[in-house]
C-alpha cells in the first residue's frame, strides 16, 4: 500500500521507519537524509510531511492535527497532510506548500520514500 501524490519510483529510495503500529491520531518523528520528517497515522492512513512550516521554518511537531490538516503552533498556518497543500495562511502572509513524502506500509512496516 502506498499514500502519495504520483511518483516515480525510479527516482525514490525507500527507509525503513519502523513498525506500522502508531493509534489513530499519533505522530512519529524521523530524520532522513537530512530530512525532518513527521508520520502520522490518521484512520489507519500514514502520511509523511516535512516537520517544517514554510512560513518561518517553524517546526510542526506541536502542531494540532484533525480532518487530515496539521496547523502550525507558531502563527496556525494549515496544511493538508496528504499533499502539503496550503489551506489556510498566516496572518498577513503568503506562503508555500510543504513537502510530503510517500508512505508504504509493507509486512507492517513503514517505509518512507526520499527522492535520489
Amino acid at each position: 500500500m502506498v499514500k502519495y501524490i504520483p511518483y516515480d519510483e525510479s527516482k525514490i529510495d525507500f527507509h525503513e521507519i519502523g513498525p506500522a503500529n502508531l493509534e489513530n491520531g499519533q505522530r512519529q518523528y524521523v530524520n532522513l537524509v537530512d530530512q525532518r520528517i513527521i508520520v502520522f497515522n490518521l484512520a489507519g492512513e500514514y502520511y509523511a510531511i516535512d516537520n517544517t512550516c514554510s512560513h518561518d521554518g517553524w517546526s510542526l511537531d506541536e502542531g494540532e492535527i484533525g480532518d487530515h490538516q496539521v496547523v502550525c503552533p507558531r502563527h496556525h498556518a494549515r496544511f493538508d497532510v496528504r499533499t502539503g497543500e496550503v489551506l489556510e495562511n498566516p496572518p498577513d502572509a503568503q506562503i508555500e506548500a510543504i513537502g510530503t513524502y510517500p508512505v508504504k506500509i509493507e509486512k507492517g512496516i513503514i517505509y518512507i520514500g526520499i527522492s535520489r
